[in-house]
């Protein structure tokens, strides 16, 4: 089709992989039929060489989401991004543990306000953009009110447990839109670990927009293979 500018999918988790790496790839979503969306990752992207060039290609400059920076500029072009299911990719790399998913986002969250407000914003990419300042203003309000407990009293100390709740209970709304998609095919053992996985990936999106961490290595049998 002439106005589709890229094909992709969604990348799987795989099928041997931790429980951790499981539920993030239920974070991620598992593809399914064809239908056009507004970014893939560029680990399972095909994009037409002539729009690719239109646009510049990937931002150099950023150090994290220059394949969400460059679908959005293929699309305010004009370009459709479909997503097709045939178009399988195992992504091993996937963060094999809570720490890992929480390193993964501290870095790869950097660049996530700076990329969703270049082009047109939808509500999905809005909500992505605001979710971690809202995070870390409720972090940043339970830090104040735990330091604050020995002046302020048991009252400062609800104040910081209030905070901590309304995050880890935001958290839970990455799990509760998975089983929406997925519906009985998700079990109650999944969900609450995808909940888990959730809060160490919103817990690094917040510190991602104060802290500076550097890319995780690669493992050492992948740097001996090159």
């Amino acid at each position: 089709v002439a106005d589709v500018a890229a094909a992709g999918a969604l990348c799987l988790a795989p099928i041997d992989g931790t429980w951790v790496q499981r539920a993030y790839g239920l974070l991620r979503g598992i593809p399914r039929g064809h239908h056009d969306v507004e970014w893939l990752g560029s680990g399972n992207l095909a994009i037409r060489r002539e729009v690719f060039q239109a646009v510049s290609g990937f931002d150099a400059s950023l150090t994290a989401c220059e394949d969400v920076d460059l679908c959005n500029r293929v699309r305010a072009a004009g370009g459709r991004i479909v997503s097709n299911a045939d178009m399988r990719n195992v992504h091993y790399g996937d963060p094999a543990t809570l720490r890992a998913v929480f390193k993964g986002e501290l870095w790869r969250g950097r660049d996530n306000l700076r990329v969703s407000f270049r082009t047109r914003t939808s509500w999905k990419s809005l909500v992505s953009a605001v979710l971690p300042v809202i995070d870390l203003t409720l972090l940043a309000v339970a830090v104040a009110a735990t330091v604050g407990a020995p002046i302020y009293g048991p009252t400062s100390l609800w104040i910081a447990l209030g905070a901590l709740a309304t995050v880890v209970t935001g958290a839970a709304l990455r799990p509760l839109r998975t089983w929406r998609r997925e519906g009985s095919r998700i079990h109650a053992l999944a969900l609450l670990q995808t909940w888990l996985v959730a809060c160490a990936y919103d817990l690094g999106r917040a510190l991602a927009l104060v802290t500076r961490a550097p890319h995780r290595s690669a493992p050492s049998e992948v740097v001996a293979a090159q």
